[in-house]
């Protein structure tokens, strides 16, 4: 597998919004199980396999801690979530169209530095970098005039479940929106005003990214002195592991955002709009992790075991939410040919978050 995408795939995983003094994270070693009369020795096994558990911990903690790398996610996914769907183009008729959207949050929009810093990131590294991805969003629009003139409703649903290599990635979201026109020329000019568009609505979006993720070899080698000060001799045993952790993210987002948005449209084929906006956001995100893993006992005792020890790791840690008020701008390039249109918007919300998109459309 491509070292690189290993970085991007583990960077994705450790963008999370986690608040450590929450940790709930359980590690426990089993008991060592040795023949008949040896209970001495398993108590003493198992009093110095506890060293282990709380190297594990920590290491751990190393891939949870990490506020930079969080904050960034969480700003990505509530870009895609609740901002992107308004700039799709406004229209006031029955219409069924799709859309895609990805997310990109980075202090540093250098390309060079960038791919620098990420081919260079180790578990270690801490870096205000995330993304989001929706893959496919299927949306309808209809038209309100029974209830007031130029008003509209739109709702849209999507899904994304994949795998490539060692990722597992899912999300699904849901959209609800209205939207009344003021001052729309109906007029025949080459060159018009689209009006004044308000739109108001609430967003709904999940998403999980699931790994399993391998730690190093972990070894821990120990005297055993059965007799305490008499004349036996102290044996040395080692323990080793190499655990495979799986990781798995989840993260669940409410928006609620309005937006006012203007525009030009030429002969009626080519339309641009631009617009600006808020969304109050509210949401949840955390990280299940488990483990459970045959430890390896190396040296006098490998031939005594009956039951080998294992490391298990379970639990979760909670998240921070997202910011609590959004501002954003955007602009939408839009191309139609008779009932048919492609979008092309583009937005961006201040916390240094990039957002672009597609949909292609018809109307009835």
């Amino acid at each position: 597998m491509n070292a690189n995408f290993k970085k991007y795939i583990l960077i994705l995983i450790l963008s999370l919004p986690i608040l450590p003094a929450a940790a709930e994270i359980m590690v426990e070693i089993t008991p060592i199980g040795l023949g008949d009369g040896m209970a001495q020795l398993e108590a003493m096994v198992n009093n110095e396999t506890a060293d282990a558990a709380e190297e594990i911990k920590n290491l751990i903690g190393t891939y949870t801690l990490k506020p930079l790398l969080f904050e960034a996610m969480s700003v990505s996914g509530t870009t895609t979530a609740s901002i992107l769907p308004f700039s799709f183009p406004v229209l006031n008729d029955y219409a069924v169209f799709s859309g895609s959207a990805a997310s990109f949050t980075t202090s540093n929009f250098n390309i060079q530095e960038l791919t620098a810093q990420l081919s260079d990131f180790a578990i270690e590294d801490d870096i205000y970098i995330g993304a989001a991805l929706q893959a496919f969003s299927l949306y309808m629009t209809l038209p309100a005039d029974f209830l007031i003139e130029d008003l509209s409703f739109t709702a849209g649903l999507g899904y994304l479940s994949f795998n490539y290599d060692i990722a597992n990635i899912g999300g699904s979201n849901l959209h609800l929106s209205s939207s009344y026109t003021f001052f729309d020329d109906d007029s025949d000019e080459v060159i018009k005003w689209t009006g004044l568009n308000l739109q108001a609505g609430f967003s709904l979006s999940g998403n999980s990214i699931a790994v399993v993720y391998p730690i190093e070899n972990i070894t821990q080698t120990f005297p055993i002195d059965p007799d305490g000060d008499g004349p036996i001799v102290p044996f040395f045993v080692t323990i080793s592991l190499s655990p495979e952790v799986s990781i798995t993210y989840r993260n669940t987002q409410f928006s609620i955002p309005a937006s006012i948005s203007t525009g030009i449209k030429i002969i009626d084929t080519f339309s641009i709009s631009i617009g600006t906006g808020a969304a109050v956001t509210f949401g949840q995100n955390e990280i299940d992790i488990s483990v459970d893993d045959e430890i390896t006992v190396e040296g006098f005792l490998s031939d005594l075991i009956e039951i080998s020890p294992h490391i298990i790791v379970s639990g979760s840690e909670p998240g921070a939410v997202a910011e609590l008020l959004a501002p954003f701008v955007f602009a939408a390039l839009s191309f139609n040919t008779g009932n048919f249109y492609l979008s092309i918007p583009v937005s961006w919300n201040f916390s240094d978050t990039i957002t672009a998109g597609i949909s292609l459309g018809a109307g009835f």
